[in-house]
């Protein structure tokens, strides 16, 4: 087995895609908590890579419609897909069955979202709704409301205790679950596309269409920081495992790294090669590999190259 270096600010620049696949028009991607498995979204289908990165997945899910959304289970045992058929599925990720199917959104589900412990499952899109389901107690669910438009994207904190959200009518907002309440919100000259949470919980990244990226601190809902990201629109986001490092993706066809709590104005690194537009990036739990994908229907697969002649 190759044995990788972490993608780190030291190694940033020595970044560079070892391998990549073809497949539909790339919605998401997300690796399995320990690793072992790499799920995309493209299209009307999921692909699944169970045995390393190959030019073909292990297997493939039919889906009744396009996929919008992907996220693992914390025990990674599961993944719920959100799409334009306006539920929400979650599948056994080995046998890849459909464990349970969840109704109540009148529109397309953009996001899903599951807290650190597993229990609630949030999900959002069209409707202009967040939809929260108790996992261990899934008759009905808590239904948030505020957003005036679609709703892209929504992350949880470490202790499932609050909820951010991001979307069409240009706001990032955040929630507290128990009491069913927006505590703050904030408003930008254009709509948000992606939110992405450190692993810890601590920090949470939400991408623009007007090419910026914004942080906030969880804890205290307020903006710490933000990153003039990509020309022309930031459509994806992943931070690194240890939160030092931010992937985004976007419109100029790229993937920058950037030490997000250092030099806002220079990227560590810029990765070339897509045509398209990088509308997801994900990093491998360890650190070591990257994963981007996007309108060219490719998938990359990038890696710190040996540096020991540089």
């Amino acid at each position: 087995m190759i044995s990788r270096q972490t993608i780190t600010s030291q190694t940033a620049q020595h970044v560079k895609a070892i391998s990549q696949a073809a497949a539909g028009f790339i919605s998401r991607a997300a690796w399995s908590p320990d690793g072992a498995i790499l799920a995309v979204a493209h299209g009307e289908e999921v692909s699944l890579w169970l045995e390393g990165f190959t030019p073909e997945p292990t297997r493939k899910i039919k889906h009744p419609a396009p996929v919008k959304a992907l996220a693992f289970t914390p025990d990674g045992t599961a993944f719920a897909t959100g799409s334009s058929d306006m539920l929400v599925r979650l599948w056994s990720a080995v046998e890849t069955f459909v464990l349970v199917t969840f109704r109540g959104h009148h529109g397309s589900v953009e996001s899903v979202a599951l807290s650190p412990s597993g229990r609630l499952l949030a999900s959002c899109g069209g409707d202009r709704t967040i939809r929260l389901v108790d996992m261990t107690d899934s008759i009905g669910s808590t239904i948030l409301h505020g957003h005036t438009s679609d709703i892209s994207g929504a992350v949880f904190n470490s202790a499932g205790t609050l909820l951010a959200s991001g979307g069409w009518d240009c706001t990032v907002r955040f929630w507290d679950i128990a009491e069913r309440s927006e505590r703050a919100s904030f408003t930008y000259p254009d709509w948000i596309r992606d939110l992405a949470v450190t692993h810890q919980g601590d920090i949470v990244a939400a991408a623009c269409k007007d090419g910026s990226v914004h942080l906030f601190d969880f804890a205290s809902r307020q903006e710490i920081g933000h990153i003039a990201a990509h020309a022309g629109g930031a459509d994806s986001l992943a931070f690194s495992p240890d939160g030092s490092i931010l992937a985004t993706g976007g419109r100029d066809n790229t993937v920058r790294l950037w030490d997000w709590r250092g030099n806002h104005g220079t990227p560590l690194a810029t990765l070339t090669g897509h045509s398209r537009p990088v509308l997801t990036v994900a990093f491998h739990p360890a650190g070591t590999l990257l994963v981007s994908g996007g309108g060219d229907n490719v998938i990359k697969l990038w890696s710190v190259a040996d540096a020991s002649s540089s």
